[in-house]
């Protein structure tokens, strides 16, 4: 085997580790929820068919029906802990996720992050979330129900 080849192969190895432990660093990522704090509340606009809607929860005492008769959507306010645990260092451009509640798939959210997190190193992100009035109906009334089995 000549020099030349000698010096390619050692090459070709030394770049097969370095994305190696590149590869590895992006495995050892680990993204934590932190924080979520109300931001607002989007109302509903008002029509008769709200109002007989309202009144008629009010009057069988369905409560719950009857704040969200009121209620059109949620903003949110997301803080995200990102860690590598890794050997390199590791750019993240952008986050994407998915919030569940109860198991219930409640909304997909995206943040641009443009970060680079050293080896070892935490670093804290935060995100502004929009939960529509439709995809929050079945994580509530979820965890109202496991609520009353508490009793």
């Amino acid at each position: 085997m000549g020099k030349g080849a000698a010096i390619g192969i050692g090459i070709l190895i030394l770049v097969l580790i370095g994305a190696g432990l590149l590869y590895y660093s992006y495995t050892q990522l680990s993204v934590d929820l932190i924080s979520a704090s109300l931001h607002s509340i989007e109302w509903t606009s008002f029509s008769w068919s709200t109002i007989l809607s309202l009144g008629l929860n009010v009057l069988t005492g369905q409560w719950l029906s009857a704040a969200f008769d009121l209620i059109d959507g949620v903003n949110v306010n997301l803080g995200f802990a990102l860690h590598n645990g890794g050997l390199l260092p590791v750019y993240i451009p952008d986050l994407s996720y998915d919030l569940r509640v109860n198991g219930v798939h409640v909304g997909r959210g995206y943040s641009d992050v443009d970060i680079t997190i050293n080896p070892g190193e935490t670093k804290q992100i935060y995100s502004f979330q929009n939960f529509q009035k439709n995809s929050l109906s079945p994580a509530i009334y979820s965890i109202v129900e496991n609520f009353h089995y508490l009793d």
